[in-house]
């Protein structure tokens, strides 16, 4: 925002006009993740990615959607514990 980094939300319309989108790439991968069902059987780059997600929110996954099924999951931790 202006010229500097901010990891806060402009709180009004004018400063977040004021802003650009800061990008990171990531390896992709090609692999097909509907059978896994752990997150050991996920490439290196999902995995990645999913580590990284959890580092710039600072919240924990516990869920992880490999497609359009309910029993196309991982389920990391129980949310409910």
């Amino acid at each position: 925002m202006g010229g500097e980094t901010t990891d806060e939300f402009p709180t009004s319309v004018k400063r977040l006009e004021a802003c650009e989108p800061v990008y990171e790439e990531m390896e992709g991968f090609s692999e097909d993740v509907r059978k896994a069902r752990k997150m050991s059987q996920l490439p290196a780059a999902a995995r990645r990615y999913l580590d990284r997600i959890q580092e710039l929110t600072e919240t924990e996954i516990l869920m992880v959607s490999v497609g359009p099924g309910r029993e196309e999951t991982i389920r990391i931790k129980n949310p409910f514990d």
